[in-house]
């Protein structure tokens, strides 16, 4: 009776195991079907990044996000794509379109002025919504510049 009390819970654990491995893989599998592009290029004191997203399960209508920088780093000028209504004020990113967006698509250039090397960049909070306004959310984007 206790070998097969142990064989029940040794398959138990093996199935648990392997459902754990599908979810792991598969949210890694998802990861990258939607995703924030952070590219940033130094000249002397002057950053200027580009946010892109990318986006194949679904079509997005709206993108929710933050670009947080340290304390002593300003946001000097954010630029809105035009394929995009909304605004960028103070690094929060509230926009909409009626053109929904699929693939990768641009989203917002930034601009910040800083002497020290070693900034992290984040962009963070992001989330797509769909054509029926369904919120997913997308992993944080961290970069830091040299």
């Amino acid at each position: 009776m206790l070998k097969n009390k142990n064989k029940f819970l040794f398959s138990l654990l093996i199935l648990s195991l392997v459902i754990i491995l599908i979810t792991v893989v598969s949210l890694k599998i998802n990861n990258k079907d939607k995703e924030v592009i952070l590219k940033c290029n130094r000249v002397k004191k002057e950053i200027k990044c580009k946010i892109s997203g990318k986006e194949k399960q679904y079509q997005v209508s709206n993108i929710s996000m933050y670009i947080t920088l340290p304390k002593d780093i300003k946001l000097k000028e954010v630029k809105v794509d035009s394929s995009w209504e909304g605004s960028g004020e103070d690094g929060r990113l509230e926009l909409y379109t009626d053109t929904n967006k699929k693939d990768k698509f641009p989203i917002a250039t930034f601009t910040i002025e800083a002497d020290k090397k070693n900034i992290p960049i984040k962009i963070e909070k992001i989330i797509y919504y769909d054509e029926n306004f369904k919120g997913h959310k997308i992993n944080n984007v961290t970069k830091t510049i040299h």
